[in-house]
């Protein structure tokens, strides 16, 4: 992706900073290029402005000088490729504009602890707020009870939503299974005789996986912590604790 900068100077040291800027941006990835000029949300304050200059430090860190709303210009230091102590204002609405007003399912693994949702449960998004790396999700449950919980990111603000929800009910998925197995999913709980799928559903994926193949059967090893469970031909046969 190639950029090509625009800009405007009434007198000789208009352009000399514009030339400097220029060549500033020459030595920047084509990703980090596309912020000049954005206007963007930064996480710590929840403050808003615009990046008016892109300056190469080191070869993996990039100073962003920003103009905030409120006139004080602040620096924000990049590592890498992905900027983690801001987005652009355009991320910030789209995530609201995404996932409101839609229902999601619940992948209890990949949640918090302190998250009130069960495992597979159905919910509807009401509203979505971004407050500094945080999501503020209020939502209606299965049972028509209104929630309100909250999932922390890292970089990307919506990797908490696609990683913790289905955006399809597993059960439309595998009409096949019977109530007393999905039971057993929203609740956590694996027993003898569940295939690989319903174990994934209901405990998430394993830490590691170890496979032995005999003539006559298929041996399959998930670990989960200090848990080892194990599948005969695809169904559970038995697992241990240490």
């Amino acid at each position: 992706m190639s950029l090509t900068p625009f800009f405007l100077w009434s007198d000789t040291n208009g352009k000399s900073k514009a030339t400097q800027l220029i060549e500033q941006m020459d030595k920047v990835s084509d990703d980090l290029k596309t912020y000049m000029g954005k206007k963007i949300y930064i996480y710590k304050g929840e403050k808003v402005g615009h990046v008016i200059e892109i300056d190469p430090i080191t070869s993996n860190s990039v100073r962003f000088i920003i103009l905030l709303n409120n006139g004080k210009v602040i620096e924000e230091i990049v590592i890498g490729e992905v900027p983690d102590s801001f987005c652009t204002y355009f991320h910030y609405e789209l995530i609201s504009y995404l996932y409101t007003g839609k229902y999601f399912w619940a992948n209890k693994n990949l949640l918090p602890t302190s998250s009130p949702l069960l495992n597979i449960e159905k919910v509807y998004f009401k509203s979505i707020k971004m407050k500094g790396k945080e999501l503020i999700i209020q939502a209606k449950r299965a049972s028509g009870h209104d929630v309100t919980f909250k999932l922390s990111f890292y970089d990307d603000p919506s990797e908490p939503i696609k990683n913790g929800f289905y955006s399809t009910n597993p059960k439309s998925v595998y009409t096949n299974w019977s109530s007393n197995v999905w039971a057993k999913i929203t609740h956590q709980k694996i027993s003898i005789g569940m295939s690989e799928d319903q174990v994934y559903l209901s405990w998430g994926a394993p830490d590691e996986i170890n496979s032995y193949t005999s003539a006559n059967m298929k041996i399959d090893q998930w670990v989960y912590g200090r848990t080892y469970i194990h599948f005969h031909n695809g169904k559970l046969n038995s697992w241990t604790e240490f």
